[in-house]
């Protein structure tokens, strides 16, 4: 009796672990993943439903350690690309190909009070604001005190635009822009891109303090304009140097609604874009006025004005190119005449305000006289006004073009 009990016991054992390893298998027969679980399956193991149940925590569990660690990680490795980028893109922006000359790479100072660079010259730009190895410093007071006490610093404020800290108080800018709307005064703004970099500072005071109102940054993005340039960082910290001057920005980029925010942080007074680079230029104009800043478009040589037409009473500038951006070559002078002519006719058909008529692309005093009295009131001059050695008499050779208008 003794021995039957036995075998009958181990002939049920046997017949139990027989019965739940052809129901495993049936279940999982249609999951080829799971097929080889069964290859390493221990005959002696007894499966029961609560070792199914401790089984499926630990998978659910090793699932959300898995799922937390890669969260972690993106937002580490995108803190890291943001930076990555910020420096990439300064160090882009400090090469001068046409003097085959690269700003070499300091120590990286980042200042405490904004870790992130967002209105900062960013780590590359910061150390060569701030290096004693460049001589004279980038922005240093000694460059201008005859005028850095008529330039108080200007606190940050908050604009109507989604409540960003805007860089300075660039309103009283803005307001001088509108308001010389149609009154045919000239304006000189040097092209900040066509300055050296290595002396920024020293080159832009003396164009400020010789008589230019207004600086032109040529923001450029590889895409739209086939060269790159700079970015916002660069623009913030010319705004804290340069409160009282007008900071004309033009987005040589594509879909620029998603650059303007942080051009308007970095303290932009006019943003100016490209009616090709956007598939909504009407709401784009409504976003950068409604940000507290003077709406432009930019014309190109093979841009009609039939684009802007049922904006321009919207607009405070309009950028016509004497060359097609980022590309040089001949200046189409006649073909840019003729549209300062139309754009003219054009307002006074509608009967509104004449924007600011501003042209880029080589203006210099043998061609400003002609510029002017077709009606451009405002001129983009890089190496007229930088290359000089004085800046002073090269932005009043400019601005006497104004002398020679007609009436």
């Amino acid at each position: 009796r003794k021995t039957d009990t036995i075998v009958n016991a181990a002939w049920l054992r046997h017949e139990n672990e027989r019965k739940g390893r052809i129901l495993f298998e049936t279940m999982f027969r249609e999951l080829p993943t799971a097929t080889p679980l069964f290859f390493f399956y221990p005959r002696g193991l007894k499966i029961t439903t609560a070792s199914l149940r401790r089984g499926l925590a630990l998978a659910a569990l090793g699932v959300g350690v898995v799922c937390g660690v890669g969260l972690v990680l993106t937002a580490w490795c995108q803190n890291g690309h943001d930076t990555a980028g910020t420096d990439m893109q300064m160090a882009m922006t400090m090469m001068m190909p046409e003097k085959n000359m690269i700003i070499p790479r300091t120590k990286m100072i980042m200042p405490k009070s904004n870790p992130t660079g967002i209105n900062s010259a960013g780590p590359i730009a910061s150390s060569v604001l701030s290096s004693s190895k460049f001589s004279p410093p980038l922005f240093s007071s000694s460059l201008s005190s005859s005028s850095s006490s008529s330039r108080p610093s200007s606190p940050s404020r908050k604009s109507r635009h989604g409540g960003v800290a805007v860089r300075a108080s660039s309103k009283p800018n803005v307001e001088k822009v509108k308001e010389g709307k149609g009154t045919g005064k000239i304006v000189v703004s040097p092209s900040v891109a066509k300055a050296n970099m290595l002396r920024l500072g020293e080159d832009l005071s003396g164009a400020v303090d010789g008589g230019a109102e207004w600086l032109h940054f040529s923001i450029q993005d590889g895409r739209m304009v086939p060269k790159i340039s700079f970015g916002a960082p660069v623009v913030a910290a010319c705004r804290d140097a340069f409160p009282d001057t007008v900071f004309d920005v033009k987005l040589g980029v594509i879909e620029p609604e998603h650059r303007i925010n942080d051009f308007i942080k970095a303290g932009a007074d006019i943003i100016s874009v490209h009616p090709e680079a956007t598939l909504q230029l009407p709401a784009v104009i409504n976003k950068i006025r409604d940000a507290g800043c003077s709406p432009g478009v930019v014309i190109n040589p093979g841009t009609s004005l039939s684009t802007i037409e049922h904006i321009v009473q919207d607009i405070d500038v309009v950028v016509i190119m004497l060359v097609n951006p980022g590309w040089g070559g001949p200046k189409y002078m006649q073909e840019a005449i003729s549209k300062i002519k139309g754009l003219k006719m054009m307002c006074e058909a509608k009967g509104v305000r004449t924007p600011w008529i501003e042209v880029d692309g080589g203006v210099s005093p043998s061609n400003a006289v002609e510029l002017t009295q077709a009606g451009a009131t405002a001129l983009v001059a890089g190496g007229s006004v930088f290359t000089a050695k004085n800046k002073a008499e090269a932005i009043a050779a400019l601005k006497d073009a104004n002398k020679h208008r007609i009436a």
